[in-house]
């Protein structure tokens, strides 16, 4: 390349001076401030210094110029436009400035214009370099963003797994398992990541179906679910012994509640009963004698009544639900009753051809509707049709509702109504709601209340709807 032949101290002077500025630049200190001093140092530099190196050496045809070329372009990757631009055009000018000096000073000087357009060359180069350099940032930044995203969904996902009661597997299309919660981990003893499925759980499954097996005292429940596009598929593993702990702790603590409520609930009648007594053994009319054991008799009813709705929610048994036709049902329940609360009670049937058929225990089903229809009689008014039964179908769902139209629920009972031994009346024990309530869960259904138009109370109670066959229809 000729470098350093035309003036040999000027070029290793030019050198040396070169790398110490190369040296301060590479220590100069990061801050943000002073970023934009060091890229002019750095760009004034570079054009002074090459332009001695080529009046030191054979000029443009040293092939120096292909060096600015690079350094430009590098730079530009990292800069502001304007930057890239300040840079190339020293550049550019250190190139023309050195040619003009060989072309007065008669020492070889090559084409102007071949030299102006080198000059050109490298604004272009910079300003594309820079657009590039700056697609790669922003493509950079996207990627971080994407990339702490993830990390933050990964982190995500895994606190919900741990959370999860069950654990899971993640399986390929190769019945190979991909990924093993830790609540598996644990139940395994070993982490089963990259096995077999069949060489980590005892039982063989495909994605859909469920299997139990039993190790020890330990009952296990393994449910798959569906292929996704890729063949993957997901296991839910269960230890069904620890939710049948976790379910025994629950009813024992919710019967330890219920024991606690109904002992506060008899005391009061009780000590009524109590007091009868004792004010009967000094009674000496015949009057106050009877209206005393009128008293006794009243508060043993209510303790009876009491004791029968507690064993009446301990005697349940699991719901046997069957076709039944509300409307014909209906129409036999108000048969029965009494001349003077027919008189009291509206029934309003379903619209339609075809009897409204509920899939539901006909056993369970009386228990939920003479409760409600007493809570209503309770509160509604003497007059005529103070009770409405309505029977309405809507999206495969049969809702019974009863009305009445007394003062309705008070606003501070209202959010505890489905609580045993909550109750607005003087002599309820709360828990018909309750066991209504239940049940309807029980049986697939729902049990809400609302303010009915006349101010009263409503309660509807939403069932699921048998088809024509008399099977479950499908929702």
């Amino acid at each position: 390349m000729g470098l350093g032949q035309t003036a040999p101290p000027l070029f290793f002077g030019a050198a040396v001076s070169y790398l110490t500025l190369a040296v301060a630049l590479a220590v100069w200190p990061d801050r943000p401030a002073s970023a934009p001093v060091r890229w002019v140092v750095a760009a004034v530099g570079d054009a002074l210094f090459y332009a001695l190196f080529l009046a030191s050496s054979n000029g443009f045809a040293s092939g120096l110029p292909t060096l600015v070329f690079l350094q430009v372009v590098v730079a530009a990757f990292e800069v502001a436009l304007r930057f890239a631009l300040f840079h190339a055009a020293l550049a550019a000018l250190a190139l023309l400035a050195e040619n003009l000096w060989r072309l007065w000073a008669g020492a070889g000087a090559s084409d102007p214009f071949f030299v102006g357009a080198t000059g050109a060359g490298l604004l272009l180069a910079a300003g594309l370099a820079q657009r590039v350099g700056e697609r790669l940032r922003r493509a950079e930044g996207t990627r971080a963003a994407q990339e702490a995203l993830l990390a933050w969904q990964r982190t995500v996902n895994d606190r919900i797994v741990q959370e999860l009661a069950d654990g899971v597997l993640w399986v390929d299309d190769q019945e190979r398992i991909r990924y093993a919660s830790p609540r598996v981990v644990a139940w395994l003893g070993h982490d089963p990541t990259g096995a077999l499925l069949s060489e980590a759980i005892p039982v063989a499954i495909a994605p859909g179906q469920e299997r139990w097996w039993q190790s020890g005292r330990q009952l296990w429940r393994l449910k798959g679910g569906a292929r996704d596009a890729d063949g993957m598929w997901l296991l839910l593993l269960t230890d069904f012994a620890g939710v049948q702990r976790t379910f025994r702790q629950e009813r024992l603590a919710a019967l330890g509640l219920l024991l606690a409520g109904v002992a506060h609930e008899i005391r009061n009648p009780l000590a009524g009963v109590a007091q009868a007594l004792d004010l009967l053994r000094d009674a000496e009319s015949s009057t106050e004698r009877e209206a005393l054991i009128a008293l006794a008799d009243r508060n043993v009813a209510r303790i009876a009544q009491m004791v029968n709705e507690v064993l009446l929610l301990g005697r349940q048994h699991p719901p046997r639900p069957q076709p039944l036709s509300l409307d014909s049902w209906l129409a036999a329940w108000l048969a029965e009753l009494p001349a003077e609360e027919q008189k009291r009670i509206a029934l309003l049937a379903a619209s339609g051809e075809r009897s409204s058929v509920a899939w539901v225990d006909p056993d369970h089903w009386r228990i939920i509707f003479e409760n409600l229809v007493s809570n209503a009689l309770a509160f509604a008014s003497s007059q005529p049709e103070a009770v409405t039964i309505a029977v309405v179908e809507t999206d495969g769902r049969i809702a019974v509702t009863v009305s009445d139209d007394g003062p309705g629920v008070a606003p501070e009972i209202e959010a505890h109504l489905f609580e045993p031994f909550v109750s607005q009346r003087s002599n309820g024990t709360g828990l018909g709601l309750y066991l209504a309530h239940e049940l309807a869960r029980a049986n697939g259904g729902e049990l809400r209340y609302q303010r009915a138009t006349n101010g009263g109370a409503a309660f509807t109670v939403w069932l699921p709807q048998a088809d024509a066959e008399g099977a479950l229809r499908a929702a």
